[in-house]
């Protein structure tokens, strides 16, 4: 029988262990908070002894594949290693092994079949719930069932209040669970049904970043702890979302949308689709997510956004059967990514583009395709964009988008920003934070409906 010895654990483990013993019925653990607050850590401790001890598998996703080796593989490294396990695994390349024959499996959430079959895991793990839809969440959550399914575990960063995240679980009655964290600033609560866990912890909580209160185990990290301080002083909105666990948007230094006004360009309520108008629809494409921005407008009089979608593992002819099931009837008007408009081996035929995609799920003529009007292939060209946009923004005297249909749109506005030095927008591949699909949406739509109403007020 193995031994386990408490100066090998912070504080999350031991409340975790705690709840998931007295409590079976607990099905779902969700944990936010700062970074360095050992959120991922301490259940990768308390995975990999469960299923040492109980012969139990674990499936633990990432949203990006090609960061598992940096992130959850580096992490489980670490716990199997702290909890002194590291002789009851084999490690392969996306796998921990147990002598016993049990794994944890670490895979990325690049396809929703991946989703399929999770029955047979005892714990699963989404990391970085921030990063998934929520339909992803639900199809997992469905799909993590049977005999064999115990504990769905959830961790992020509260980067951004807007996300469905925190709506979800605000949705819900919490109360305080009979353990606490030591931060003041941390909370532990148990739903009201008694079989959910809500955790946020900071910093503060981790005994290898201030060192266990005795003094006798742990590590202090002097130099990370004075970053933190000195965050405080410099980036103070940073500091709260990154260090103490706030929900909020860190703030941005240098936004490529500098005259983007929340009190003047947000809708106090969704906005009510006009039957009898023009429905324009921007699309951005990628392999995942398909991208479209849908709004209703005349330009100097008003531009309302009803709608961002944002669907992943989707072909562009689904896409557009989403578009017209959700707004039944409508007149089409369409502007997209100009590369849509090249001729791409694997479609239909080799003269097949995603333009005509469009046009033929939608059902429109040549006539409702539209293009941006700015000129993409000028090297100042972003210059020119961010420019335009944002005299758009300034100048335009209605403009209002849905708070809560288009709040991903509304994340993306927010933390767009600049490459340092320059007016181009900062992008990452993928779907990932910074991959700012429904920003380009929202290029798309100004630059090709707005480009003559802002030449009559300059």
């Amino acid at each position: 029988m193995a031994t386990f010895r408490k100066e090998w654990f912070n504080p999350l483990y031991f409340i975790l262990n705690d709840a998931l013993k007295k409590h079976p019925e607990i099905s779902k653990v969700f944990c936010y908070g700062s970074k360095s607050s050992a959120k991922t850590f301490s259940i990768g401790q308390y995975i990999a002894k469960e299923c040492y001890l109980n012969n139990t598998d674990a499936i633990c996703f990432r949203k990006e594949s090609t960061r598992i080796k940096t992130t959850l593989k580096k992490t489980f490294s670490k716990a199997i290693k702290q909890t002194r396990l590291q002789n009851g695994y084999v490690t392969q390349d996306f796998m921990f092994k147990t002598t016993k024959g049990n794994s944890i499996v670490l895979t990325g959430l690049d396809n929703e079949d991946k989703v399929k079959g999770i029955e047979e895991f005892g714990y699963l793990l989404f990391d970085e719930l921030d990063h998934y839809s929520f339909e992803e969440f639900e199809q997992a959550d469905l799909s993590f069932r049977g005999e064999s399914a115990k504990v769905f575990f959830a961790t992020w960063n509260p980067i951004s209040d807007k996300i469905w995240v925190k709506p979800y679980l605000d949705g819900f009655k919490w109360n305080d669970y009979e353990l606490q964290l030591p931060s003041p600033e941390s909370f532990v609560k148990i739903s009201e049904c008694g079989t959910m866990l809500y955790i946020k912890t900071i910093y503060t909580d981790n005994f290898w970043t201030v060192g266990s209160p005795c003094g006798t185990y742990g590590y202090k990290d002097d130099k990370l702890l004075q970053k933190y301080e000195t965050l405080k002083t410099t980036n103070y909105k940073s500091w709260l979302v990154n260090c103490m666990g706030e929900w909020g948007i860190a703030e941005n230094k240098n936004p490529f949308f500098y005259a983007l006004d929340p009190t003047k360009h947000y809708a106090v309520n969704d906005i009510i689709w006009n039957k009898s108008d023009v429905l324009y629809l921007a699309f951005d494409f990628n392999i995942s997510p398909m991208t479209c921005v849908v709004a209703q407008l005349k330009a100097g009089v008003y531009l309302n956004i009803i709608k961002a979608y944002k669907i992943r593992n989707i072909t562009i002819k689904e896409f557009c059967g989403q578009i017209k099931r959700d707004f039944p009837g409508a007149i089409f008007k369409v502007t997209a990514d100009p590369a849509g408009n090249s001729r791409s081996v694997g479609y239909d035929s080799v003269t097949t583009t995603m333009h005509s995609i469009i046009r033929q799920s939608l059902n429109i003529g040549l006539n409702q395709m539209d293009k941006p009007m700015l000129n993409w292939n000028r090297r100042d060209a972003w210059q020119e964009i961010r420019i335009f946009c944002n005299s758009v923004l300034q100048h335009h005297p209605n403009i209002n988008i849905s708070p809560k249909a288009a709040i991903e749109l509304i994340n993306d506005l927010e933390m767009a920003t600049t490459i340092e030095n320059e007016d181009k927008l900062y992008k990452t591949s993928g779907d990932t934070e910074f991959g700012m699909h429904l920003t380009d949406c929202f290029i798309y739509l100004l630059t090709t409906y707005f480009n003559t109403y802002l030449k009559r007020q300059l």
